[in-house]
């Protein structure tokens, strides 16, 4: 049987939640004064609104994908802090970033040097194919319509 678990992380604010996310390449699907789904690709986020700051600092989401380099060097180009790109003990490639609600936010890939096993299965990732990201800061209100592809910049993975 098939099943797909969807992180819904804590937002302090949908208009900056909005905001960020938008510079990762997402789009809002669905907004209500206390819902927001924002979709990029396959990849799917829901977010609560959340009035306690502490709640939004203790929550998190692994985003598992088959490349995380161009995620890495996305939001490196977008002068977010994030952690270094590292192996890590545990067989992943990661690295770490904070929203601006406190949410953790971890990319990773099994690592090269991990051994393969036939019980590990990869689970392919829509963002393998391509990273699109707003390269300019838009100042503009946000809606839910789709982000337009002007100032846009793609990255492919293969």
């Amino acid at each position: 049987m098939k099943a797909l678990a969807i992180p819904v992380l804590a937002s302090l604010n949908f208009s900056e939640t909005q905001l960020f996310y938008g510079r990762l390449g997402f789009t809002v699907v669905s907004s209500t004064p206390d819902y927001l789904i924002m979709t990029r690709q396959e990849l799917e986020l829901q977010f609560w609104q959340c009035h306690d700051p502490h709640v939004a600092q203790n929550t998190s989401c692994y985003m598992r994908c088959e490349d995380v380099e161009p995620w890495y060097q996305v939001c490196n180009d977008l002068g977010l802090a994030i952690s270094d790109l590292e192996d890590k003990p545990w067989g992943m490639r990661e690295f770490a970033l904070w929203d601006l609600s406190g949410n953790l936010l971890r990319f990773g890939q099994p690592s090269c040097s991990s051994s393969s096993s036939s019980s590990t299965q990869i689970y392919s990732s829509p963002v393998s194919s391509s990273i699109s990201t707003q390269t300019s800061s838009s100042s503009s209100s946000s809606s839910s319509s789709s982000t337009s592809s002007a100032g846009e910049k793609e990255i492919g993975t293969e």
